[in-house]
């Protein structure tokens, strides 16, 4: 089930209470006129504040009244919808009730009404759970042989560590896996490369800029978590003075504490190396939820899925499109069976629920499934390398597309029916994805046919580019001092000093290095050996534009 939110009028008054109207989209919640409400609580991270009980109209709308937002804070709510059944109302005894449940959701409210996204439980399971892939659609042997080629070292590595376990410490687990194997680089925590860690790494969330102040924010305040010490609230702020960007201060807030403001001119070092890591640390938990696992490989593997099950070989598209979206299923189906989610996973070494990573990702997929409004991220910089060659790269495949289509139209036009399932399979699975063929019966060049190559460019940027620049760029996991997915106790020891490793468990470091260790081993096709030989050329010829980015060893699709 998919249920997707369509807020009509938001009051943006920071002043007072503000409503919000909500449309539900949902097969097990059709619309209907039996009497149908929803409990509505304001989530905090103590728990959660009962607001108000709505009802909910025969078309599926709600109205809710909540607190003010402002810029820099958006609130979470959650609701409960049930059904009210009154069976003896023709006996005269109207408030007799049995009350039905019909499902859980969750609300981010902001003060730009565009960026209001509901959740449910139900959208959780369906955007987190990948079915397994068909035999047509499995990796082929030699597959599984590099993936066998860049785990094995990492998988005895980890048996080891746990065997000895009562030998080990976090030193001795990060000696270990340097043993043997590739030696990936370090980079010190120092604010030049905390800034380009900020701008070119897994840590690159997308930023804020108000004038010439740059921020990231990772702000953890409505999640739910596991340990209360372990993940802070972290925001960078940076100012730009022409091209030139400079960090000002980090803060850190602990979950019911005060806020601190480290200056970096008005701090020791030690305790300056410690807010670094904790902000490497925030922000690449934040970045591997959102720019790794939400844009480069849970959203476009609705796109895979749909597009590989509704498009057939002879549609010209095929052959131009399938190559960038092979092996993704699979690789996303193995990462929702242990390695991303669940019991023994990666997502187990943060403070956070399983419930609030799927919520973290849920919230960017929607976020960034609108490919008809979608736009680079904008370089501030000269050294914003992501996103100066996002942008060529992005730009390079929209007009690759929007040619083909233009020149194999009349080949194209024979599938339009094909395209119209698919189109409808990619709104079901997820409604904030727009169709491109709203109307069966209208498929122009001018209209779907651009609506088309929009669609096609995104996908191909997304398994090809974008996830491949996050994905490489992992370096810093591989380290756990340098940052970690399970720092613990605030980073500090008993005496109240920043420790090495952040305090991090050795089980946890263990699993850490096995898994960012696997990512980056991994040895897969590459964009040079097997893109489409039309689209390889153009790239080719722009090739300097790509520096400082090997192209030569960008992936082909998002396989691992």
């Amino acid at each position: 089930m998919v249920i997707s939110s369509n807020f009509l009028s938001t009051s943006s008054s920071t002043q007072g209470p503000s409503e919000v109207d909500i449309e539900i989209n949902s097969s097990k919640i059709p619309h209907s006129n039996k009497e149908r409400r929803a409990h509505v609580y304001l989530k905090k991270w103590k728990g959660k504040e009962y607001l108000n009980t709505v009802n909910i109209d025969p078309s599926n709308h709600l109205k809710i009244t909540h607190p003010p937002t402002s810029n820099s804070k958006s609130h979470y709510l959650s609701l409960e919808i049930f059904e009210n059944h009154r069976p003896f109302t023709s006996l005269g005894l109207p408030g007799y009730c049995l009350t039905k449940p019909l499902g859980k959701a969750s609300i981010e409210l902001n003060s730009d009404s565009q960026k209001n996204l509901l959740i449910t439980d139900d959208q959780i399971e369906t955007l987190t759970h990948v079915d397994k892939p068909t035999a047509i659609n499995r990796p082929s042997i030699t597959y599984f042989g590099r993936l066998l080629l860049a785990g094995g070292p990492e998988i005895i590595k980890s048996l080891l560590s746990r065997i000895f376990s009562y030998l080990m410490t976090v030193d001795k687990v990060q000696s270990l896996f340097n043993l043997f194997g590739p030696h990936y680089a370090r980079s010190e925590p120092t604010l030049p490369n905390l800034l380009d860690d900020l701008l070119n790494s897994i840590c690159a969330i997308d930023y804020k800029r108000e004038g010439n102040q740059i921020s990231w924010i990772a702000n953890w305040d409505n999640y739910q978590f596991d340990r209360e010490t372990s993940l802070p609230n972290v925001t960078v702020i940076a100012r730009k003075e022409q091209e030139t960007l400079t960090i000002e201060s980090i803060k850190v807030q602990f979950r019911g504490e005060k806020e601190q403001i480290i200056l970096p001119d008005q701090t020791t070092p030690d305790e300056l190396k410690l807010a670094i890591y904790m902000a490497r640390s925030s922000f690449a938990i934040k970045g591997e939820a959102e720019i790794h696992l939400a844009e480069g490989h849970l959203l476009p593997g609705i796109f895979a899925h749909t597009f590989l099950t509704a498009i057939s070989k002879e549609n010209p598209l095929y052959a131009v499109t399938a190559r960038y979206l092979e092996n993704l299923e699979f690789i996303n189906w193995l990462g929702g069976n242990g390695i991303i989610f669940g019991k023994g996973s990666v997502i187990e070494l943060s403070a956070l629920s399983d419930r609030s990573v799927a919520e973290l990702i849920i919230r960017y997929m929607i976020e960034k499934s609108d490919f008809l409004n979608y736009k680079p991220i904008e370089p501030i910089s000269k050294t914003h390398h992501r996103a100066i060659v996002g942008k060529v790269h992005y730009e390079t495949l929209l007009n690759y597309f929007s040619s083909f289509i233009c020149d194999n139209w009349d080949k194209i036009v024979p599938f339009k029916n094909e395209i119209f399932e698919w189109s409808e399979s990619l709104n079901r699975k997820l409604s904030s994805i727009p169709k491109i063929m709203p109307d069966p019966n209208s498929f122009s060049k001018e209209i779907e046919g651009k609506r088309l190559a929009l669609c096609l460019a995104s996908i191909v940027n997304q398994t090809t580019f974008l996830h491949w620049s996050s994905h490489a760029r992992q370096e810093l996991l591989t380290h756990v001092d340098l940052a970690s997915l399970s720092l613990s106790n605030k980073g500090r020891g008993p005496n109240g000093m920043p420790v090495k490793f952040g305090n991090t468990p050795k089980e946890a470091a263990n699993l850490q290095l096995k898994i960012s260790r696997t990512l980056l081993n991994f040895k897969a096709h590459r964009f040079v050996n097997y893109a489409h030989p039309d689209l390889l050329k153009r790239i080719n010829r722009i090739r300097d534009l790509y520096i400082p980015y090997p192209l030569k060893e960008m992936f082909v699709t998002t396989e691992i």
